[in-house]
């Protein structure tokens, strides 16, 4: 409003301006006549006047002479009198210093000093000297001894006794003593004599005669010894002056007698020149007349140049000032709507990444807006509204980054009415603060949440007006701060006040506070929200980018990079000029109250405003055409900032596998500089990028890779080659989720009936179909399958496909730059066990990248080589106020080699181990090592997570504060901690181990260096370990048989096997156990005393092995089967007979090179490990026991974790710019469920789909797959006889699975609802919609919060709703069907098979009711039946039931001869013939019994495999069912316990 009335009035001046102009024209054309008329009248009186003027000169002449010698005389008298005026100024100083002194003297001083009853004898000898100056009675000369000086320099000698008390009681008693001395300085001093003089110089001689000694005596006495050395400093300077104002009052005697003469001779000239100045006074008047006319033209023409110069040169504000005064209408229309919307997007926008933002206030609030007839602004910029180019610049110059995001970001903090809540993972947010409130900071700077003293900071900033930065924020906030947020302000008068912690703390208006938090992700309460502003001030890969351009110019232009800043800079102080001064031109137009014509200065300073903004202007556009120039040359840089930014967000996604791989930014640019100082050096720009990007990738990789665990840094590899792909536009987002998910999102149902080939899996056939359907190349894929069938099976059936060319398709994918991807994309979908090992071909073939016309790298060959990290390399790259963290797995310690190593460098080591009250032992360490250099490891640091935030403080520099008696600082601010360690040795070095954990600090990760330590893989480097930790050439001397020796070897041979065994998971151990040195340790140490008290005794050996030391540990008692055999294998009288192998005699699959584990025959230690030595890299299944496929089932593991891993990393939301998301962003690859001839037609391009549009389909999809007909439980239990027991278990069943279908709708119809807006999202909410946007199941249909299975477990969404449709389809018509019993089951569609069978054992027993069966002694009779497919069964058995659906897991079942087998090549499940079970009489058994799990069995025969029943692959005691007796005619039974054989209900 203000602004449109000052262009209204502006603009009204300027045309009342332009027509004052019109009317001078004709005003100054009559002034200009009566100008000629007075010119004529001039001229005739200047005649007359100078026929005067001769006549008075002559008078004037001889008047000259006289005055001449006059002025001569006075010429002369003045220099000399200015010479002593000189003189006696030279003695004025010393007048001023002992009035300077005297003023300083205060009564109270003298009243002090009066009360001294033994003043010192500096004061003694002061006052004898002024009572010589005022010519006071002083006692006779006499000798005595004086003490002078100030501490260590005080000194006695002889001097003349003091007259003090003289002075005392004359001096000092009169009241008006200083006015005395004032009085003398002014008036008296002149009167000083030499003789006086002379009596003080014994006085002024004395060294310590000064004004310093004077002061430490008393401030009275430091003014009077200042004065009395002043008074004789006068004296001497004023000897010299005296004699010359002598003669200057002798010489002014006769200038003034000159002066006389000269005023006759004057007065004489007077009278003549009066008659001359009456006619000079007329000619005068006519002059000015004339000159008035002049004026009077002169002023009409000027202010008319002036005015028209004016209004011309103010013509293009005229112009843009009538153009925003036609604008004003509309903005003052559309105010009221642009203001809700900033104040719309300051109150709830902080929180949101710019995309949500950008939806909030272009999709939903502007749109509620015109919806209520509220008028806005078209595409308003709320950064052009809110904020100026000048503020953003001064923004820009104090660290704030130029990318939109960050722009409201700042103004969101700088406008919002609550204080700011800052999320800031990378601190930038923290450092433009400290720049944006420099001049508002408290001393000791920022503060922290768990802060001792942050009630006190915090009161004291109040009062101050200070800016209270705290940072250390977690998820929640100290109530303390509560009525702070709040603004609970109580005014007092003119005051105002917050009651905090019961006290009233003043508030002053200035105060502000900052919270930040460094939590990448918080969750915050509602409540704190809503006290907060909260602002997500995350940093943006754009804004990433531009920092790291600018700090690479610095490194290799750094002239070019000043100069930008230069121009930066000029540009943000002459757009604010040039702002300024269009607001005084409208400031000052619309001030003028009268005409602006008559206003002659508002004219001149509108002129000089103009010319200046004029200027300004020019300046602008001279420094954007240097800013454009200097761009073009920074863009050629451009390349290697991106690859930067690339790294760090990969290494930013990192921290959602695992808390402990935080990496600070700080931490990333030491490693970005690093890289570009040790980078090949080049005089091409182009090349020197190249050389930047490859080696700034490879060190970051290497760096950042030696702190991630071994299976997480493909992860990271791959997705750092993921994102520079998509970001060269190579890739598309899409492309990137169908290699992460495949076909999860298909329904299997449908999808798998149309497999045209049997030797594919359904999940595979998945794959398949989802590839054809999302991917050009491999449109005809299905197809192809079908057409060339026998190339393809040779393909898939190869141990290494990846390695061969592929059928068809070769051609294409040997070319062009994505053709790695292509054939990445195709082996994960057919073979997926092999996608690990072509991820690293991937990384190897993507070597180079053409982008923009310029080569770059991108991985390549050497990112894929293990590199070891040994003690020596961490140390050269650590400092003594860098701490080393490793992160341990199970099994591996890091503590041996550190101390190893410092024997080596000659450095004493501390060990702390972390625990309760090891915190100020550990404290104690850190400090003595610090002083003296000594090495500290702090083990367990998982342990102390409270002492871990101390140890972070303390590691942070900080700068103590002095502070005073009440223990405040001497500046301006509260008492604080101080913290940081003392000055550290440079030798110091800080070694913490720990496990992962969540609640580690993160800022300790982002200060410390990180190293992951694993144990050894493989079974070389376990026994390798065991040799060199636990058994040396002592132990094996303890007994001196080849039977000990023998056995200690096989114990190490058996307890690597038990280690590396896990990695096969369920396949090897249904639970994980954490076998570690212990065990090894305690078996070698019983088998030692065994011996030595006697003879062996082999069933003891194996039973205190596998039940007491490695069987303490086991639960599952199939696992404990598994060891048993490993120990009645490699546990007896055999192990100790020539030619004794580990290895099967017979294997599936050649060992490389044929090798044979056998035991080593040479006794010393060196023999033992040369032959452990000469172990395959590698190591084959089948010296487990395991069947060649676990290999692949251990790759298959490897695979899933590696691909879910990227899935979590995955942004939870889709864009259509692939540079759009700092990580590949992942869109949905949703396809029909039915493929129909559609799929051979080129599908168009879908335009973009955010993630609600996603999951909103995904919801669709569900809904549709529910059951339409709700199973209602009055109706179908009347139809059911409730007797039998097998009805009571479907109605169970029934009521189970409408309650999860209930769940699923309900769930389903709320994620609809706060997918558009309509409910609050929850964190399970938001958690349940990434869990279907990634095609998932989300959780709370799997399991209840307390962890108990509701459904049903699948991989994916997609599998999970085929086994919804097929319960259906089981329960449905069995339910319709009530009175006939159905022929088949399918027992995996089951809540409860266990019951199911409970319940056929009861109708059975109740069959036998004659034969007098009870239901505790009947057990399961379980055969294979001849039946391989529901369609053969005409009819249920009169007794028991069919089952079937059950997959054989690690062996094959041979149905012609109705027998166990080896697996079949490729094939990890067999899938099983129908199952008959029935019951079966304890007292009557049979030769095949089933038996629950742990019971003994009937099929205890060697010719019968007791084969458990498992629903899921995780094989636990919660998903066991019951035991299957298979014949094993080839094989004994011991051989598949050791395969790991079971049957599943699901393979997936």
């Amino acid at each position: 409003e203000q602004k449109s009335t000052r262009v209204h009035v502006g603009l009204q001046k300027l045309e009342k301006g332009a027509q004052d102009v019109a009317a001078m024209k004709i005003t100054l054309a009559q002034e200009e006549e009566k100008l000629q008329q007075a010119d004529l009248t001039t001229t005739q009186m200047l005649k007359k006047l100078q026929r005067s003027s001769l006549e008075a000169k002559k008078e004037a002449d001889a008047v000259s002479k006289i005055k001449e010698k006059c002025e001569i005389d006075a010429n002369r008298i003045a220099g000399e009198k200015l010479l002593a005026e000189k003189d006696l100024a030279k003695a004025q100083p010393f007048v001023e210093e002992a009035e300077r002194a005297v003023n300083s003297i205060k009564p109270n001083d003298l009243n002090e000093l009066k009360k001294l009853q033994k003043p010192s004898d500096i004061i003694k000898l002061i006052f004898d000297v002024v009572g010589l100056l005022k010519m006071q009675k002083l006692n006779p000369v006499e000798p005595t001894q004086v003490i002078l000086g100030i501490g260590k320099e005080k000194r006695t000698f002889t001097f003349l006794k003091d007259s003090y008390k003289l002075m005392q009681h004359g001096l000092l008693s009169d009241a008006r003593f200083l006015q005395s001395i004032f009085s003398f300085s002014k008036y008296d001093k002149d009167l000083i004599n030499d003789e006086t003089i002379e009596l003080m110089q014994p006085y002024l001689e004395i060294y310590e005669y000064n004004a310093l000694v004077a002061r430490n005596a008393s401030k009275a006495a430091e003014g009077l010894c200042t004065w009395s050395r002043a008074m004789n400093s006068y004296h001497e300077a004023s000897k010299i002056v005296k004699p010359k104002l002598e003669a200057l009052r002798i010489a002014q005697g006769r200038l003034d007698a000159a002066q006389r003469e000269l005023d006759k001779a004057e007065n004489k000239l007077r009278g003549c020149t009066e008659i001359l100045n009456d006619l000079q006074n007329d000619f005068e008047a006519q002059m000015q007349k004339k000159q008035k006319i002049a004026n009077g033209a002169t002023a009409i023409r000027k202010k008319m140049e002036q005015a028209t110069t004016l209004i011309d040169g103010l013509s293009g504000e005229r112009a843009r000032w009538t153009d925003d005064s036609s604008k004003f209408d509309i903005a003052k229309q559309c105010l009221v709507g642009d203001v809700a919307l900033a104040s719309a997007f300051i109150s709830y926008c902080g929180g949101f990444n710019q995309e949500f933002r950008a939806i909030i206030m272009q999709q939903k609030l502007t749109p509620d807006l015109n919806a209520r007839e509220i008028p806005t602004t078209n595409n308003l910029h709320l950064i052009d509204f809110l904020v100026n180019l000048a503020q953003r610049g001064d923004w820009a110059l104090e660290g704030l980054p130029t990318d939109p995001l960050s722009l409201q970001n700042g103004i969101l903090v700088t406008r919002s009415s609550r204080y700011p809540l800052l999320i800031d993972p990378q601190g930038q947010a923290l450092n433009w603060i400290k720049n944006h409130g420099a001049h508002q900071l408290p001393t000791f700077g920022t503060t922290a949440l768990s802060s001792q003293r942050l009630r006190d900071q915090l009161e004291y900033c109040m009062a101050e007006g200070k800016a209270l930065i705290i940072t250390g924020i977690q998820q929640s906030l100290d109530p303390m701060l509560d009525p702070v947020l709040e603004k609970n302000i109580i005014i007092k008068g003119k005051s105002k006040f917050i009651k905090i912690l019961d006290k009233l703390c003043e508030m002053n208006d200035s105060f502000t506070m900052y919270l930040i938090t460094r939590l990448p992700n918080p969750i915050f309460s509602p409540e704190d929200q809503a006290k907060t502003t909260v602002v997500d001030f995350t940093v943006t890969r754009r804004g990433l980018e531009e920092q790291l351009l600018a700090r690479v110019i610095r490194h290799e232009s750094k002239a070019l990079e000043e100069q930008l800043q230069t121009v930066m800079e000029q540009v943000a102080k002459n757009t604010r000029s040039l702002l300024q001064l269009d607001e005084e031109l409208l400031e000052r137009l619309s001030a003028n109250q009268g005409n602006l014509l008559d206003d002659d200065a508002l004219i001149n300073v509108l002129s000089a405003t103009k010319t200046m903004a004029l200027d300004v202007q020019k300046k602008l556009i001279t420094a954007d055409e240097t800013r454009t120039s200097i761009r073009e040359k920074r863009e050629t840089y451009r390349p290697a900032a991106t690859r930067g930014a690339l790294l760090y967000f990969a290494i930013v996604d990192m921290t959602s596998v695992s808390h402990m791989y935080q990496t600070s930014l700080a931490q990333f640019q030491n490693l970005f500089d690093k890289s570009m100082d040790s980078a090949e050096k080049t005089a091409m720009p182009s090349k020197r990028v190249a050389f930047l990007i490859e080696q700034m990738t490879y060190v970051v990789c290497r760096n950042i890779c030696r702190g991630l665990y071994e299976r997480d840094r493909l992860s990271f590899k791959l997705l750092l080659l993921l994102s520079i792909l998509i970001s060269a536009e190579r890739l598309t987002p899409n492309d990137v989720a169908l290699l992460l998910k495949g076909g999860a999102a298909l329904d299997a149902t449908n999808a798998v009936n149309i497999k045209p080939v049997p030797w594919l899996s359904d999940m595979t056939w998945l794959h398949v179909l989802a590839l054809s359907n999302e991917h050009k190349v491999f449109r005809q894929l299905p197809e192809e399958l079908a057409r060339h069938e026998a190339e393809w099976r040779a393909w898939f059936a190869h141990n290494e496909p990846e390695t061969k060319p592929i059928p068809i398709y070769e051609a294409q994918l040997a070319t062009g730059d994505t053709g790695a991807f292509s054939r990445l994309l195709l082996v994960r979908a057919l073979r997926e066990d092999r996608t690990l090992l072509c991820v690293n071909d991937f990384i190897i073939a993507t070597s180079v990248l053409e982008y923009q016309g310029q080569k770059l790298p991108v991985l390549g060959p050497r990112y894929v080589e293990n590199n070891t990290d040994t003690i020596e390399t961490v140390y050269s790259s650590t400092t003594a106020k860098l701490p080393v963290i490793f992160l341990l797995s199970a099994g591996a310690d890091t503590t041996d080699a550190i101390e190893t190593f410092a024997r080596k460098k000659k450095r004493q080591v501390t060990c702390v181990s972390m625990g309760e009250g090891q915190e100020p032992i550990a404290l104690n360490a850190i400090s003595y090592g610090a002083e003296n250099g000594s090495w500290v490891v702090i083990q367990n640091a998982h342990l102390g997570l409270e002492f871990m935030e101390t140890l972070e403080e303390l590691l942070l520099p900080d700068t103590p504060q002095k502070q005073n008696s009440n223990g405040c600082s001497s500046e301006d601010g509260p008492p604080i901690l101080t913290s940081g360690l003392p000055l550290c040795e440079p030798e110091f070095r800080l070694f913490l181990t720990t496990e992962p954990h969540p609640k580690f600090p993160i800022g300790l990760l982002q200060l410390s260096l990180k190293v992951t330590v694993e144990p050894p893989s493989g079974l070389r480097a376990g026994i390798l370990r065991s040799f060199s930790v636990i058994v040396d050439q002592d132990r094996l001397d303890r007994i001196e048989t080849s039977q000990w020796r023998s056995l200690v070897y096989a114990l190490c041979f058996l307890h690597s096997i038990v280690q590396e065994r896990r990695k096969f998971g369920p396949l090897g151990f249904c639970v994980p156990y954490e076998f570690n040195d212990g065990d090894l340790n305690a078996c070698l140490t019983f088998l030692e005393r065994h011996l030595l008290n006697g003879a062996l005794s082999w069933p003891t050996l194996q039973y205190m092995v596998s039940e007491v030391q490695y069987g303490g540990k086991i639960t599952d008692s199939f696992d404990r089967k598994v060891f048993k055999n490993y120990c009645e294998l490699w546990l007896s009288a055999e192990t100790c007979k020539p030619g004794f192998k580990f290895s099967p005699g017979t294997t599936l699959q050649r060992i490389r090179d044929d090798f044979a584990y056998d035991l080593p025959t040479g006794e010393a230690f060196e023999e033992f490990i040369s032959h452990v030595s000469t172990f395959p890299s590698v190591d084959s299944p089948e010296i487990f026991g395991l069947h060649p496929n676990a290999d692949l089932a251990y790759r298959g593991q490897e695979v899933n974790y590696l691909l879910g891993t990227l899935i979590e990393m995955q942004p939870k939301h889709t864009s259509s710019s692939p540079k759009a998301s700092h990580s590949p962003p992942v869109t949905t690859n949703t396809t029909s469920n039915r493929r129909t001839s559609e799929a051979k037609r080129k599908i168009p391009p879908r335009p973009p789909r955010t993630r609600e549009d996603i999951v909103a389909e995904r919801c669709a999809e569900a809904l549709g797959a529910l059951p339409s007909v709700t199973y209602i439980e009055d109706e179908y239990v009347r139809n059911l006889d409730l007797n039998l027991p097998v009805n009571i278990f479907l109605v169970q069943e029934i009521q189970r699975f409408q309650a999860v279908i209930d769940l699923v709708r309900a769930h389903l119809d709320l994620i609809l609802h706060a997918s558009r807006g309509e409910v609050v999202i929850t964190q399970d909410l938001n958690e349940a919609m990434n869990r279907l946007f990634d095609a998932r199941v989300p959780q709370n249909w799997l399991r209840s919060p307390s962890g108990d299975e509701i459904s049903w477990l699948a991989p994916t969404l997609g599998i999970w709703l085929a086994g919804l449709r097929k319960r259906d389809d089981q329960l449905r018509p069995w339910l319709a069907n009530s009175r006939q019993r159905p022929k088949t089951y399918w027992l995996p569609g089951f809540f409860n098979p266990a019951g199911f069978l409970t319940a056929v054992q009861q109708e059975v027993t109740r069959a036998r009711a004659d034969d007098r069966w009870a239901l505790d002694s009947v057990a399961l009779d379980v055969q294979v039946s001849e039946f391989d497919r529901i369609e053969q069964v005409k009819a249920p058995p009169a007794e028991g039931v069919y089952i079937y659906g059950l997959s054989l897991d690690g062996a094959h079942w041979d149905s012609k001869h109705a027998t166990l087998k080896e697996s079949e090549p490729k094939a990890l499940f067999c899938a099983m013939p129908l199952l008959f079970v029935t019951a079966i009489s304890s007292k009557a058994p049979k030769q095949s019994g089933g038996a629950m799990k742990g019971q003994p069995t009937n099929s205890a025969s060697s010719l019968f495999y007791d084969c458990p029943v498992y629903r899921y692959k995780l094989r636990t005691d919660r998903y066991y069912i019951f035991s299957v007796p298979l014949a094993t005619i080839q094989q004994p039974a011991r051989h598949w316990t050791l395969r790991g054989v079971a049957m599943l209900c699901f393979t997936t």
